[in-house]
């Protein structure tokens, strides 16, 4: 028997094992890992008696290692982002709003007050402190 056909045999065995065992998503992906496994380190087993256990096993691993690897890319506790809205590049028009008021208040404020005050009050705007 031909080692495709038999990969393609053993693929079919291997995803109904893998569904039975782990959601349908993670399925395909881990029935494709293990039939990677296969074709690249074990291409010199042919017999059909040592690939069955064999294609098992690595699935096995790969499902045991898939919430370790999961959790390393940070795809364990990610939020859908159909759940947030989506924001305004501009922003909330009321805030811009709110925000244009209060800096027209603040420079109509420092219009009154004297040349020392001013200079006090830049200077705590620019984060000093005063002793």
């Amino acid at each position: 028997m031909d080692r495709d056909l038999i990969l393609a045999h053993l693929r079919a065995r291997i995803l109904s094992f893998a569904t039975s065992q782990v959601t349908r998503e993670a399925t395909e992906d881990l029935t494709q890992e293990a039939l990677i496994v296969l074709h690249e380190k074990y291409a010199n087993v042919i017999e059909l008696t040592e690939l069955v256990p064999l294609a098992f096993q690595v699935l096995r691993f790969k499902m045991l290692d898939a919430p370790r690897k999961s959790l390393r890319r940070g795809e364990y506790n990610q939020e859908s982002i159909d759940d947030h809205p989506l924001a305004h590049p501009d922003g909330d028009p009321a805030r811009q709003l709110v925000q244009k008021q209060r800096i027209d208040r603040l420079a109509a404020a420092m219009a009154q007050l004297g040349e020392r005050r001013r200079q006090l009050f830049t200077l705590k705007l620019e984060g000093h402190t005063f002793p």
